[in-house]
């Protein structure tokens, strides 16, 4: 991510899955760096979710979400919302716009 800060995913787990899990932690690498120096490896060891209605991106919200709560790490702004009127999520992504702006993850 950040220098020394490491994703370590578990094996087999989806190329998308786990460049939003990627994304979740850069969020908060510079924070983690500047507590870690010495650097940190996350280890994930199981990603599991419901298979109805997921998204990839959903990954990164776990993340961040776990990051926060295990370090006590700030907002930075990532968070989905349902849309009822088109029956979809509406994802936020804080002052990172759209992290992967291409039409592989679309």
């Amino acid at each position: 991510m950040d220098r020394k800060i490491r994703l370590a995913p578990p094996s087999g787990m989806h190329w998308r899955d786990v460049s939003w899990l990627s994304f979740g932690l850069a969020a908060h690498a510079s924070d983690l760096m500047a507590r870690h120096t010495e650097g940190l490896v996350v280890r994930v060891t199981a990603l599991t979710y419901p298979l109805a209605h997921f998204r990839s991106e959903a990954a990164a919200l776990a993340m961040d979400g776990w990051l926060r709560e295990e370090f006590g790490l700030p907002e930075r702004g990532l968070r989905v919302s349902f849309d009822s009127a088109t029956g979809g999520y509406d994802f936020e992504w804080g002052s990172y716009g759209d992290p992967f702006e291409d039409d592989l993850l679309r």
